[in-house]
């Protein structure tokens, strides 16, 4: 049994839809015994609402920070509360822009109408309520005064400020435990620099045809681009056992 964890932006979806021929891929690994992960650096209520109705066995989100499968979170990894009102109040304090996933979404120092925007410390407590929050986002890159603060609790993704030891290959690691699977059984497919890190550790590591140069040259094979259905691709070679195939395609 393969264990397919599948990237989103660049890689499933075009930023309006997923491809017909890529459901249908998915659908055929599943009829074969294998599972289909979406594995995504998005927040589980940030992805676009198409993927959520994916033929998929569950999703690896925020960097391993949360993983559903069976219906249910299987792993959750939550911020403590008192040191998330303490990250506002440093949003607040230094006119920052960011905003809180997990539970649910807090967005200070921007107004956005699908989000809570509290506009102080007081009223973000109260949103925050006991929702728990899995990462936090600067709207801007942070600068070197911003990481310093955070460094010895968080890593950073670009923008995203992710708890240490977490990562895509961390989730993809729950999710073998979860199935008593081993590395071997893994196949992980993307298009940018933040997939090289699943992409390093899979059984299986595979670049998209349009993936950056850096996950080109770690990646062990390369399918088809993502405008030929390159993850479709990939999967029925997989299935067919012809990985001789996966190789050199752009």
């Amino acid at each position: 049994m393969y264990l397919f964890f599948l990237d989103i932006d660049g890689t499933i979806y075009d930023g309006e839809r997923v491809a017909d021929e890529v459901i249908d891929a998915i659908a055929r690994a599943r009829a074969q015994g294998h599972k289909v992960f979406i594995n995504t650096a998005r927040a589980y209520i940030g992805m676009p609402e198409q993927v959520y109705g994916l033929p998929v066995d569950g999703f690896v989100n925020s960097f391993g920070l949360e993983v559903f499968a069976e219906g249910r979170f299987i792993h959750r990894n939550f911020i403590p509360r008192c040191r998330v009102l303490e990250i506002a109040k440093y949003a607040f304090d230094n006119g920052k822009r960011i905003y809180f996933e997990g539970e649910i979404r807090i967005d200070i120092n921007q107004k956005r109408e699908e989000s809570l925007c509290p506009d102080n410390i007081d009223e973000f407590e109260g949103m925050l309520g006991k929702s728990g929050v899995c990462k936090f986002v600067f709207v801007d890159k942070p600068t070197d005064s911003d990481v310093a603060a955070f460094s010895s609790e968080f890593d950073f993704c670009g923008i995203e400020a992710i708890a240490k030891g977490y990562s895509k290959s961390h989730g993809i690691r729950i999710v073998e435990e979860h199935y008593g699977a081993v590395r071997e059984d893994t196949v992980a497919i993307g298009d940018t620099d933040p997939d090289i890190d699943m992409v390093n550790y899979a059984g299986i590591g595979i670049s998209m045809g349009n993936g950056t140069p850096n996950l080109k040259s770690c990646a062990k094979y390369v399918t088809k681009p993502f405008w030929r259905f390159g993850v479709a691709y990939a999967i029925d070679r997989l299935l067919e056992g012809d990985l001789d195939a996966l190789k050199n395609n752009e």
